[in-house]
């Protein structure tokens, strides 16, 4: 879980923060340890005091400083907004019949939204209907040719031209000879060569129309009565289009923020009906300073915090720099996606943003609880051990040393610390998690191992007895 005292809101500090900006933090931030301070006064009442009548010694509990590989960071106020804000708009004008929608509905893909009276685009659809079947039937009359029937009919009246035309051929090669010859008259004779040429004539006609019935139809009139059938078959396919956009569906899983027609409206072409947003996945914003543009690439990752849900951490990664600064910031946006699966974050919240440079480097890292607001200040108490007790045995006490450090980078509960003053906390070291809260430098302690409850809950209970004893 991201410390609270590293919430650098925007000051863009990687690692450690500056001495103004982290005292400005532990000032902001003491409310979230005020918990842990309040429990902690109930175990530095005095178990005993010192037989040369010195100062009383105190009942701490200490944890081992250690040396832990961590990832410099950089930390941000950032604010949550939805990954996509959609305006749903109709396609086609209409009246709005039905809105089944209502504000903070969550959607999945496909979801009716509104729909649109289709008295109109119905009757139409019936009209190009009628016209697509007629066209059709157009069509494959022409492709299929003439009918059989058609053919054979007009074979036989090949035949019969065929016999006139031989039987006038006959007649006029039979009684030519005899016009000539002058037992017919002239007259005779014309008309036998007329018969003979109109037989031809007829028989002519009729094979070519045999022909033309057993070609088909030319491909002209083909192709006109195909292209006449895809016209229609194309307004029909438009008017089934416009009767599917009367129903508007939503594109993707989202939320409804606003209405914004209501049934009996007339809706114009492209003017929306509903206003949703996309909620899984969420898009984080911070502002980046100019110095620390470089080290922000897509790819890295944040750990995120939100207030209402501080036991909880969520991940988001960074998958855009947006090469545009503030006109009075001089930050630049910075956009990361953070997965919402199961709903819990919503658009508009401040998140604590905490960004891993991704490199990792060696710090000394504290226990969260080992971290103590003095002032304006920040320390972390340090037991030095006895060298001996009076046994002769290790000793379990000590003396207090306060440190002055300035907090880095978390991981886990620890935090990395840097002395200002000195050289700081190194690993090893015993430092008080608990019971530290009016302890100074030079006060005698006796330590209490987180490791062990059993020690702790004696050491309460001798505590008690203490109390009790006037």
């Amino acid at each position: 879980m991201t410390h609270p005292y590293l919430n650098r809101s925007n000051l863009g500090q990687s690692s450690f923060l500056t001495p103004l900006a982290w005292r400005l933090s532990i000032l902001v931030k003491f409310s979230r340890i005020l918990p842990i301070l309040i429990l902690s006064t109930a175990l530095i009442t005095p178990i005993s005091a010192q037989p040369s009548g010195g100062p009383p010694t105190f009942s701490v509990k200490v944890e081992k400083a250690q040396s832990r590989e961590l990832a410099p960071t950089l930390e941000f106020t950032g604010s949550i907004e939805p990954w996509r804000v959609i305006e749903l708009g109709s396609e086609v004008e209409g009246l709005v019949r039905e809105i089944p929608i209502e504000e903070g509905q969550s959607l999945d893909e496909g979801m009716c939204v509104c729909e649109l009276d289709t008295t109109a685009v119905t009757i139409e659809m019936r009209r190009l209907n009628a016209l697509v079947d007629s066209a059709r039937a157009d069509y494959d009359r022409l492709v299929s040719g003439f009918r059989s029937e058609e053919i054979e009919e007009s074979r036989k009246r090949v035949e019969s031209a065929v016999a006139r035309f031989e039987r006038a051929r006959d007649d006029l090669a039979r009684q030519g000879p005899l016009v000539k010859q002058g037992v017919l008259t002239q007259t005779e004779g014309t008309r036998l060569e007329a018969a003979a040429r109109e037989a031809e004539a007829d028989l002519q006609s009729a094979q070519a129309r045999l022909e033309l019935l057993e070609r088909g139809y030319r491909s002209e009139e083909v192709d006109v009565a195909k292209a006449n059938l895809e016209m229609n078959q194309a307004d029909l396919a438009d008017a089934s289009r416009r009767l599917k956009l009367h129903t508007l569906k939503t594109p993707m899983d989202c939320v409804v923020v606003e209405r914004l027609k209501e049934p009996g409206e007339w809706v114009t072409e492209g003017e929306a009906v509903a206003q949703v947003v996309v909620l899984d996945p969420l898009r984080v914003r911070i502002e980046v300073p100019q110095i620390h543009l470089s080290k922000v690439k897509p790819g890295l990752l944040a750990r995120i915090e939100v207030d209402g849900l501080a036991e909880q951490t969520f991940q988001a990664e960074v998958e855009h720099v947006v090469p545009r600064a503030g006109m009075t910031s001089r930050n630049f946006p910075v956009l990361m996606r953070l997965e919402n699966p199961e709903g819990l974050l919503q658009s508009g919240l401040f998140a604590r943003v905490r960004l891993s440079l991704g490199e990792k480097k060696s710090y000394t890292v504290v226990p969260r609880e080992a971290l103590q607001i003095r002032g304006e200040s920040l320390i972390v108490l340090v037991v030095d051990p006895e060298e001996q007790g009076k046994s002769g045995g290790p000793s379990p006490g000590g003396t207090i040393r306060e440190v002055l450090v300035r907090p880095g980078s978390e991981a886990d509960g620890w935090v990395a610390v840097e002395g200002i003053e000195n050289e700081g906390v190194k690993p090893g070291e015993s430092v008080v998690t608990l019971g530290g809260t009016r302890l100074v430098t030079g006060m005698p302690v006796k330590t209490i191992a987180a490791a062990d409850p059993t020690q702790a809950a004696d050491a309460n209970s001798e505590t008690e007895t203490s109390e009790a004893t006037p």
